[in-house]
């Protein structure tokens, strides 16, 4: 979805001004006085910290803007860290959304008018996301935030939420009524009790009557109290879902007061109930089984070392089992690879996990960079148009205009050539912040800061063989695998993870989801004094990288149902004629002649193309609880279905782990840790090691054998 920037100008004074919505981000001068009276104060942050029984918390907001509030309270948690070490609340979550996102140089001079925020303000410049719908999650010590751009009653429903409910603290803010009257609407309030959890408090700067009934047929107890400056009132609310009980069982009509002049913010009883009730799809859930105080990791390559570096970020306590004397062994040990997106015209789920994976994977890498080392070079790449057939896809997504233009634009052959710093003799679609990486070097410094922090131990040479159902065929029993032929038995409070790519099928057997395996073979091969010169990866059937370490990586072959790894003299053929077709206008690449010199691996992926992240499936049982979903009735009335107490998997990479490892390792990580989830629904879905077999069941086919 096309998301439209703000349009901002600044007054004389230098507040800034919404001209969408011919309003002001906050009052003169008073934007941080007017936060913590309305915000802090009247949600009682402080006492709530200080009495939290969890390690996290989690806050959510309707309307990001300036960033002001976020700012603000992050600078007020940390004092509260700084005063109350031993607190057992040690993170903050904090949830906004934003449909018209300010520009990077008009946010930086709205912030200009508050330098006491200069600490954290300059922090989050450095990772302010781009204009891309959904989620953007931002870390920085003890606070992560949740950015969702997008319309927020789009935007909410996609917030994965757990039983109990998810946020402790609402800020209800955005542009008065009268000025923003679609974003307060009845889905605002029904979207704002499923996510909350019982007992949540409420603030907002409005005491419009429409809004105080919306708020208390949604199950908030309010309380009106003195409004801030000359504002005579504004509601604080606490959510028990009884007072939305009372509500409907006390009426039958639908609450109708408009205010503001606007006639059309009417909110019915059972909707609102309606709402509150819905969770994900029972089948698709990712609610966790206990509290884990310890993550065993099979596996060594980039998701097993993403998933420790991620958990223990988180504060996991991690064992990784590495079956080699050294990690990124397997298809994690080519010297080189490139780092972008796969995107398609259409923003679909696939495209979407593609894009939100590449963007955190950069901001996740760059991170890291400032404490390990690992080659890389953010050179770019550039995507190009060989032929009719992709020129014509690529004027497709060109012409669509769903990606933000930072994130992929189209050059023309000048600019391509430009680009590359080499004669590039066809348009195309260039990646700015795509480039190559070093995956085993990625691997060893995700591994490092993993164990910097005191709470991961690695186990070189330690083979998993076996991995069975327990002795009773019941999923209550906790799972059982071999670590070097010795039994392994999972405690109550730990978690097992397989991050272990292509050994992930023969290590499940029967258990395994649906996975495809792929070998491929990458060449190296001595520069040219032409090739030479090459300044950006360029991709087309293949890819072609500059000179790393003295020589260009050329790949990939992609020979299906191929696990061997041996040399292969034809594969080598293969990748150099595909490269010199595809460029068969460009001379530099014609002077290439094969090379000796190359490394086959497998690549594990799945059928669709989509990694796997998330619970272990009992198929067998699930095939059993989960027959009539041909019948398509009510999500709602199918059961959860049936999974391998404490076990997950983290495989089916393929090709792009470079791209989506970090993500689907911050996801899997938070969903172990019971931690908000940094994706969308839909994305979480299209992840599920189960869904395989949910659409065949859906269409009534049998399991493949």
């Amino acid at each position: 979805m096309k998301i439209s920037p703000a349009n901002v100008t600044f007054n004389p004074t230098g507040t800034p001004v919404s001209e969408d919505f011919d309003d002001v981000y906050f009052r003169d001068g008073k934007g941080l006085a007017e936060t913590d009276y309305v915000f802090i104060k009247h949600n009682y942050l402080l006492e709530k910290w200080s009495t939290h029984s969890e390690s996290h918390f989690v806050i959510a907001e309707t309307g990001f803007g300036t960033g002001l509030n976020f700012l603000r309270t992050w600078q007020i948690f940390q004092r509260f860290l700084a005063e109350n070490p031993s607190a057992t609340c040690q993170h903050l979550y904090f949830i906004s959304t934003e449909k018209f996102p300010i520009p990077l140089a008009e946010l930086q001079q709205a912030i200009a008018c508050y330098p006491e925020l200069a600490q954290e303000a300059n922090a989050f410049y450095e990772q302010y996301p781009q204009p891309l719908f959904g989620c953007h999650r931002l870390h920085f010590p003890n606070v992560t935030c949740d950015i969702w751009i997008g319309d927020i009653n789009e935007t909410l429903p996609l917030i994965y939420t757990p039983k109990n409910g998810l946020v402790d603290v609402w800020y209800l803010d955005g542009f008065a009524p009268s000025k923003n009257p679609e974003m307060w609407q009845p889905e605002l309030f029904a979207n704002i009790t499923r996510i909350s959890k019982q007992g949540a408090s409420l603030a907002t700067f409005t005491a419009a009557s429409f809004v105080r009934r919306n708020l208390q047929a949604a199950g908030f107890v309010i309380k009106k109290v003195p409004g801030f400056g000359q504002k005579r009132e504004m509601i604080t609310a606490t959510f028990c879902p009884a007072a939305a009980d009372h509500a409907v069982n006390s009426t039958t009509n639908g609450i109708q007061e408009p205010t503001d002049g606007d006639s059309n913010n009417t909110v019915l009883d059972s909707e609102i109930n309606t709402h509150r009730y819905r969770q994900t799809t029972p089948y698709f859930n990712r609610e966790r089984v206990a509290s884990y105080e310890k993550i065993h990791i099979i596996g060594g390559g980039i998701a097993a070392a993403s998933l420790a570096y991620e958990c223990t970020q988180l504060g996991l306590n991690v064992v990784v089992y590495c079956k080699d004397a050294t990690l990124a062994q397997g298809a994690s040990g080519n010297s080189v690879g490139g780092f972008y997106p796969q995107l398609n015209a259409d923003p679909g789920v696939n495209s979407q996990i593609q894009a939100h994976s590449f963007l955190y994977a950069k901001r996740c890498y760059e991170k890291l960079a400032k404490t390990q080392h690992f080659g890389h070079d953010w050179c770019g790449v550039l995507l190009v148009g060989f032929n009719e057939k992709v020129q014509a896809r690529q004027n497709n997504l060109v012409a669509k205009q769903q990606w933000p233009s930072h994130l992929i634009f189209p050059v023309n052959a000048a600019q391509a050539s430009a680009q590359a710093n080499i004669e590039i003799p066809y348009s195309g679609l260039f990646i700015p912040d795509g480039g190559w990486i070093s995956p085993p070097e990625l691997v060893q410094a995700l591994m490092s800061a993993a164990n910097a922090t005191g709470r991961c131990e690695v186990r070189s040479q330690t083979t998993a063989k076996y991995f069975s159902h327990g002795t009773q065929k019941t999923t209550n029993m906790l799972d059982t695998l071999q670590l070097n032929d010795e039994p392994f038995t999972i405690n109550a409070n730990e978690a097992v993870v397989f991050a272990t790519g292509h050994d992930t099928p023969e290590l499940l057997g029967t258990l395994s989801p649906e996975f495809r395996l792929v070998r491929g073979q990458v060449e190296v091969l001595p520069p040219t004094n032409t090739s030479a010169k090459l300044a950006t990866v360029i991709c087309h059937k293949g890819y072609f990288t500059p000179v790393v370490n003295g020589a260009h990586a050329c790949g990939s072959t992609y020979s299906k149902n191929d696990t061997a790894t041996d040399y292969r003299p034809e594969d080598s053929q293969t990748n150099l004629l595909n490269h010199k077709k595809a460029l068969q206008q460009a001379p530099w690449m014609q002077e290439f002649s094969s090379s000796d010199k190359a490394r086959a691996a497998i690549r594990c992926s799945t059928p669709d193309h989509n990694p796997m992240c998330g619970k272990l499936p009992d198929l067998e049982q699930q095939r059993i609880s989960l027959n009539t979903l041909y019948k398509a009735k009510a999500a709602a009335q199918y059961p959860e279905g049936e999974w391998h107490k404490n076990c997950y998997v983290l495989s089916g990479l393929g090709s792009r782990g470079l791209t989506t490892a970090p993500l689907l390792a911050a996801n899997l990580a938070a969903e172990l840790a019971g931690q908000p989830l940094p994706m969308s629904t839909p994305m979480l879905d299209a992840l599920m090691p189960n869904r395989f077999q949910v659409r065949a069941l859906i269409r009534q086919q049998p399991k493949q054998s």
